[in-house]
């Protein structure tokens, strides 16, 4: 694993990259936290959680914090950080926004934007100490831990992926093996599904290129964000860059 990594070209790329929003009031949406931390045991880490066996939906599952928008949310920005608040017990002054990056399309038909930010920007903190400052909502969190966002980028022996069929076409989902901070019980994790597309986007955005694996099962295909532009000239959606927040 790498812990040398330019944490402040990393944080400079993310917040050079202009902020996505879509336009559209279309009331299915939902934001989650894409919350990056440089640690000083662990390097570059982002954060994650095991959410509640109580829960209705996804119980069990590794996801960021984050759900549904609201009404009373002025922007997904809003969403996220709400979400983070209620889930692990994020305050203002404990994160700093850097971007929203594109959003991508759940199993649910829900567009899913991941906003980053920057997780105790004032302070060098190791990785467990990270984890032991967050407050969890037990009701919808079982547990929180950080994982590297390294291998994300990189790919390596913990990557694998199968090429399935998915909304009528063959998709390439990759899953990631990783190490995690903060639990006790797991010394790894595997990371899959809509969650390691926000983690395989968060590390191209951060690196400043596509990750160093295959992506796509041929090289022609659009991807996941091609799912997205259809969707959206589908339902007429408009997509603009939205002003520093």
């Amino acid at each position: 694993m790498n812990h040398n990594d330019d944490a402040a070209a990393v944080f400079e790329r993310l917040a050079s990259t202009p902020p996505v929003r879509d336009a559209h009031p279309y009331p299915n949406k939902a934001a989650v936290l894409a919350g990056l931390v440089d640690c000083t045991d662990a390097g570059l880490c982002f954060l994650l959680t095991f959410r509640s066996a109580k829960l209705r939906d996804h119980a069990g599952e590794i996801s960021f914090p984050g759900g549904k928008w609201d009404p009373t949310d002025a922007t997904v920005e809003s969403t996220a950080f709400r979400e983070a608040h209620e889930e692990v017990g994020l305050a203002a002054g404990d994160l700093e926004y850097v971007t929203t990056l594109e959003p991508q399309i759940s199993r649910v038909h829900s567009l899913v934007y991941p906003v980053v930010a920057r997780l105790f920007p004032t302070e060098r903190l190791t990785a467990e100490a990270v984890v032991q400052r967050l407050k969890l909502n037990r009701g919808e969190v079982a547990a929180a831990f950080l994982v590297p966002l390294r291998p994300f980028f990189e790919g390596g022996r913990g990557h694998a992926w199968s090429d399935l069929q998915y909304f009528g076409r063959e998709w390439r989902f990759h899953r990631f093996r990783v190490p995690c901070f903060g639990v006790e019980a797991h010394s790894a994790v595997v990371v899959w599904g809509l969650s390691a597309v926000f983690a395989m986007t968060l590390a191209a955005a951060a690196y400043g290129s596509p990750p160093q694996y295959s992506l796509h099962s041929r090289p022609e295909d659009e991807g996941s964000n091609g799912l997205v532009t259809r969707w959206r000239a589908r339902h007429g959606y408009a997509v603009a860059a939205v002003p520093r927040l």
